[in-house]
Parts: structure tokens; C-alpha cells; sequence
């Protein structure tokens, strides 16, 4: 049997501490400021460990033959579990552009509040969504099935079946796009009913 532990709770404590020591930012007068410079100061701290392979990702990127391989690659560091450098891109990426959610029109506004209100929801919600629109395109596609009900076990156990069962980009991109508009309506239910219901079990999902 293979035990896989793809989020550590070490790593992402952290994140979460962070996440929770934030909240009187979002409500400063200062907040946007505040917001945006801590963001570019995680990707300037990005750029910096990154470029010097310094410290940060187990991964230390190198040159590789051409100018896009060489930017993937210097882009490809560890999520599982998340390097800090993962950490400074993501967040300092997120953190830069939360204010201009705020000038986004109220419609477009409200549907990232929407899924942002119930984000575990959303997270359980769509990793079965995914799967089974995932199924359906390899399907439509006519492409082998392999690894979509075992994929921890292939992976681990004989990589080389994905081989050629991948989708092209413009696949994924429409089906991550259905798999957003399917969790949509769960996460305006689930936000109304914690509205309108105070169980203590509610506030974890």
C-alpha cells in the first residue's frame, strides 16, 4: 500500500497562522497599501532566493536549453509540501492583486466573495467535480483512462502509464472553467445556509 501525505500540517500552519494574523489588515483604512506591499515584497524575495538558488526549494533551477524551459523551470518549485518560495510566489502574487478586486464591477466581485465565503466547500467540492469531468473529457477525447481512479498508485508505482494520456492545454482550461461553474451554485447554497444557520460544525466548511 502506498501512504501519501501531500499537506503536512508544518508547512501549512504557517499559512494559516499568517492568514488569520491578517484579518485586522483587511480591515485598516491602509489596507490596499499594506496589501500590495507586502505582495511585491514576497515576489521581490521570490525573485532574489530564486535567482541565487540560495535557499528556499529543495529544487535549484538551472539554464536550460531555451528561454521558455529556462523560465519553467525557474518557476517549477516544490508545492508538495510548499517551499517557501512556493509560498512567497503564490501569496505575494495574491496579496498584489487583492485590491483590485475591490474596483472589479459588483457582479464579478461578488462571485469571488461567493466561493471565497465557503473555501473548504469549495475545495471538497470540486476535487470530485474535477475527477468526474476529467473522466467525461478523456472519454470524449478518446484518450485511455489510466491513472484517473488509481493515480497515487501509478504514480508511485509505474509513472510511464500516464504517458500520452494527458489532454491538450486548451482542454484543461475549459474544463477547469466547467469545474468553476459547477461549484458556483454549491457555494452560494452553503453560504446561505451559514447565514442562516449558526451550527458549530458550519464554520469549518
Amino acid at each position: 500500500p502506498v501512504v501519501a501525505l501531500f499537506y503536512p500540517v508544518l508547512p501549512w500552519i504557517g499559512v494559516i497562522a499568517l492568514g488569520y494574523g491578517m484579518g485586522d489588515v483587511f480591515l485598516s483604512p491602509n489596507r490596499n497599501r499594506t496589501l500590495l506591499t507586502t505582495g511585491l515584497g514576497l515576489l521581490v524575495l521570490f525573485l532574489i532566493l530564486r535567482a541565487t538558488n540560495l535557499y528556499g526549494d529543495p529544487r535549484p533551477w538551472a539554464v536550460q536549453a531555451n528561454l521558455a524551459s529556462s523560465v519553467m523551470d525557474f518557476l517549477n518549485v516544490a508545492k508538495y509540501p510548499p517551499s517557501l518560495l512556493y509560498v512567497c510566489a503564490t501569496l505575494g502574487v495574491v496579496l498584489s492583486i487583492a485590491p483590485l478586486l475591490d474596483r472589479l464591477p459588483v457582479r464579478v466581485s461578488g462571485f469571488f466573495r461567493t466561493i471565497g465565503s465557503v473555501p473548504l466547500m469549495a475545495y471538497l467540492a470540486h476535487l470530485y467535480i474535477m475527477h468526474i469531468v476529467a473522466i467525461i473529457a478523456h472519454l470524449v477525447a478518446g484518450k485511455s483512462l489510466t491513472g484517473q481512479f488509481d493515480t497515487i498508485r501509478i504514480i508511485f508505482s509505474d509513472p510511464q502509464a500516464m504517458n500520452g494520456t494527458g489532454l491538450p492545454l486548451w482542454v484543461t482550461y475549459l474544463c477547469w472553467a466547467i469545474v468553476v461553474a459547477a461549484i458556483y451554485p454549491i457555494c452560494v447554497y452553503w453560504s446561505g445556509l451559514k447565514r442562516r444557520r449558526k451550527d458549530w460544525w458550519l464554520s469549518y466548511l
